[in-house]
């Protein structure tokens, strides 16, 4: 995270190391386990994010009981969300590169040519993200709707859903776009051009120049627009753009991301303080006095959608780069002695199948009489279980497994 606010000391004491996600431990590939820890977290924050919103944050969900804005619980929502879903783009991006570069070095090995296995990688991709998209929009979507009141369980109403569908709809979006930019990076791939050359001053260039970028973007896609099919957020696109293909950089500069191929002497100064301390920073400034009162009012002065947005124009990648590596650097110490097998291979489907989950559980306790920050953290909690205990029933049977 020093490359946010100078010069990367790794970019000057190591020169690019062979991406660490290849590495061979005899035949099989070494995991990440610092990597696979974060994905379960942020599937993890994801449905307390929906959860919170359901019991008074501000923001867009099918079931919500909340009649009055809970302040608490949208500043909450407003400041994961300036960070998680670029992490998930950046994960996503860094696992990404490491499997098409894994597929391509085999097929060189056993002489295949390099068009073949970038198209064998984006068929992949096809049936790892595509197809759960779509069964997500046409099935999941549907049933969450239902389930919230919002939708007769009837083929009519069914049919018109279908017929009105301009694109991914509900969490199958992010699955839509993270599909969209493996497309481009296999395309890229495809030409193989030279390398984009990276100095040690363009990280921070380029995100010192991100709050204006999409500042002018934001002025001609405005908030509340979305580019379809993939039914992105259009102001978010800079910002999901750069958090993916800082992954698939960071995929082949491991030193950026563990200080374990630093020398001693670098290690320190490859802390997580800074980007903590960043955050921090911002945080403080963000949510002053005079924008706190704007937030806490009710109903608040600003909208969720205007200060997450502007929040995340600002800060989303570099916000994201932040978060995650404190929590990467932390597990990464424990690589060898703690290896979470389980839960990772799970948040994919836990992902999938929280919002009929998460909206069922709502609707079965909205009888229930707590605060909305206790009802939050508990049906949320049982939510997250249950979606983990699903993805756990799904991946046992046989055609699912592929997919989920």
């Amino acid at each position: 995270m020093w490359y946010l606010v100078g010069i990367h000391p790794a970019l000057r004491t190591a020169q690019p190391q062979p991406p660490y996600a290849t590495q061979q431990s005899g035949s099989r590939v070494q995991r990440m386990y610092h990597i696979d820890t974060l994905r379960t977290f942020l599937t993890g924050l994801v449905i307390y994010h929906h959860a919170a919103i359901i019991y008074g944050a501000e923001g867009q969900w099918p079931y919500v009981e909340a009649v009055k804005k809970h302040p608490g619980l949208t500043i909450f929502c407003a400041t994961d969300q300036t960070w998680f879903m670029a992490a998930f783009f950046m994960v996503s991006g860094l696992l990404a590169a490491g499997s098409l570069s894994r597929t391509i070095s085999s097929a060189e090995r056993t002489g295949k040519r390099r068009s073949t296995a970038i198209w064998q990688f984006l068929k992949g991709r096809v049936l790892r993200l595509g197809v759960p998209a779509v069964i997500s929009t046409m099935l999941s979507e549907p049933a969450t709707h239902v389930i919230a009141g919002r939708m007769p369980m009837t083929w009519e109403a069914y049919l018109t859903y279908v017929v009105g569908l301009r694109g991914a709809k509900g969490p199958a979006w992010w699955l839509a776009t993270a599909l969209f930019f493996d497309t481009l990076q296999s395309a890229y791939t495809a030409l193989d051009l030279r390398p984009v050359y990276i100095s040690q001053y363009t990280p921070p260039l380029v995100y010192a120049s991100l709050p204006v970028v999409a500042w002018a973007w934001s002025s001609f896609f405005p908030f509340g627009t979305y580019i379809q099919p993939m039914r992105i957020h259009s102001p978010s696109l800079p910002q999901y753009v750069l958090a993916y293909f800082t992954g698939v950089w960071l995929q082949s500069n491991p030193q950026l991301i563990t200080s374990r191929m630093l020398s001693n002497q670098a290690r320190w100064r490859n802390s997580p303080l800074p980007a903590l301390g960043l955050w921090l920073a911002y945080g403080g400034i963000l949510f002053s006095l005079p924008v706190a009162r704007a937030v806490m009012r009710d109903p608040p002065r600003f909208s969720l959608a205007e200060i997450s947005n502007r929040c995340f124009s600002a800060s989303g990648p570099s916000s994201a780069l932040g978060h995650s590596r404190i929590l990467w650097t932390g597990d990464h110490r424990y690589d060898e002695r703690n290896k979470q097998r389980v839960l990772p291979r799970l948040a994919f489907g836990a992902y999938l199948t929280h919002p009929v989950l998460l909206c069922a559980i709502a609707v079965q306790l909205r009888q229930v009489n707590l605060g909305p920050v206790t009802k939050t953290l508990v049906v949320g909690t049982l939510s997250t279980v249950a979606s983990f205990l699903a993805s756990a029933a799904l991946v046992r049977i046989p055609v699912i497994r592929d997919f989920v």
